[in-house]
């Protein structure tokens, strides 16, 4: 099979928008605290993401992009999607994706896996770079219809408010450190947290792009005496009903709309 070397068409503007608005949810999720501050902090690393979501859906612009809030059972989380190249993006840790893949087992119903799906035309036709995986892995996991059906009625629960063509899922993987992004790649991934391609995008960290969509409207200032927040996802969410239902899967460019069409 063939390597796949299709470049994931994000501006470097946006890329460096995306890694922004991970740092100023972490600024105001911190300026929140301080003037509204609180006796326990339960909680606070679901509660950044929140600043981090605000961030994405006031920052990326409506011409562009749409920016959808959804949810997997009780965690809620922004999907962005790009109306020019029919890109799907979703953001995480690249702490909680290497935890998941350590753990891909049994976590096969994690929402990551049913926005994979939307990259099923791409297995079979380039190859797949294994993580730690082995021929068991292999049998075991990815051949059980009934997780594959669930995860198609998970994806179309998602994205019900959506109305789109969806040309390809990316996951934005970040690492933190003293309160921003130092470190920021992309991944095209398959099912069971597998990727036939990944993009480094740490360039865009370190440059000043004059545009709208990249400037703030305040000064941000890191103070080394004040705690270090880390990230949480939903590390603990409740699984779906383990009902089965028949899904129909056909082979094309994922619609959702009036006339529904999945990708396979």
């Amino acid at each position: 099979m063939q390597e796949y070397k299709e470049l994931i068409p994000l501006s470097d503007i946006h890329k460096k928008a995306l890694a922004n608005c991970v740092n100023d949810g972490i600024y105001r999720y911190k300026m929140c605290q301080e003037d509204y501050p609180t006796p326990t902090h339960n909680g606070s690393g679901h509660n950044l993401w929140n600043f981090i979501n605000g961030q994405i859906n006031d920052t990326m612009p409506q011409n562009e992009f749409t920016v959808l809030m959804t949810n997997k059972n009780s965690w809620e989380f922004a999907v962005i999607y790009e109306k020019s190249s029919h890109y799907l993006y979703l953001l995480t840790r690249d702490e909680n994706y290497k935890s998941l893949r350590n753990q891909r087992n049994k976590r096969l119903l994690h929402y990551f896996n049913a926005f994979s799906k939307l990259n099923a035309c791409l297995l079979g036709q380039y190859e797949v770079k294994q993580y730690q995986y082995s021929l068991f892995d292999e049998y075991l996991v990815y051949d059980d219809p009934d997780i594959i059906n669930m995860l198609g009625e998970d994806l179309a629960r998602m994205l019900r408010d959506f109305n789109g063509e969806i040309e390809r899922f990316v996951l934005v993987c970040f690492s933190q450190g003293e309160d921003k992004v130092e470190k920021i790649y992309a991944e095209v991934p398959v099912y069971g947290f597998r990727t036939v391609y990944t993009e480094i995008w740490n360039y865009v960290l370190n440059v000043e792009y004059d545009t709208e969509t990249d400037k703030k409207d305040h000064d941000i200032y890191y103070d080394d005496g004040e705690i270090n927040i880390s990230l949480r996802d939903e590390e603990y969410m409740e699984e779906p009903n383990l009902e089965i239902k028949e899904v129909e899967w056909h082979k094309k460019i994922f619609k959702l709309g009036g006339g529904r069409s999945w990708l396979l």
